[in-house]
């Protein structure tokens, strides 16, 4: 390979790398950690569901745990849950800022309390 080939070549890298500007930064990504909880006691075996793509189950104590999880807004859902209880909400959106960090999200529910009365009337005459 003659100089002017080699200056070439070299030429041509140098002009490739401006043109890529600077190098690329690593993606931000962050966490979402919360608990699935009924009148305050956490709820194991909760299906939580990121975007619609990526499930995890809550632990004994009824928390959950989403790691790198990158820039941006999402959507949070849980399923799976134990009968007759009642939630405030059963999706969320969180956010992850352009710095990272970690977004808390709860899921707070109550039992559905039902009652039932039997007995007899007897109309005497």
């Amino acid at each position: 390979m003659n100089i002017k080939s080699r200056i070439t070549g070299l030429a041509l890298a140098t002009a490739l790398l401006g043109a890529c500007g600077e190098p690329m930064a690593e993606p931000v990504t962050g966490s979402i950690i919360g608990t699935v909880s009924i009148e305050g006691s956490g709820v194991a075996g909760v299906t939580v569901t990121l975007d619609e793509t990526i499930s995890v189950t809550t632990g004994e104590d009824g928390t959950f745990r989403f790691d790198n999880v990158p820039e941006g807004v999402h959507t949070i859902a849980i399923s799976g849950l134990p009968p007759h209880t009642a939630f405030e909400m059963s999706t969320a959106t969180a956010t992850i800022a352009n710095t990272g960090g970690t977004v808390t999200i709860d899921f707070n529910g109550s039992y559905v309390r039902t009652a039932r009365v039997m007995g007899s009337v007897t109309v005497a005459g």
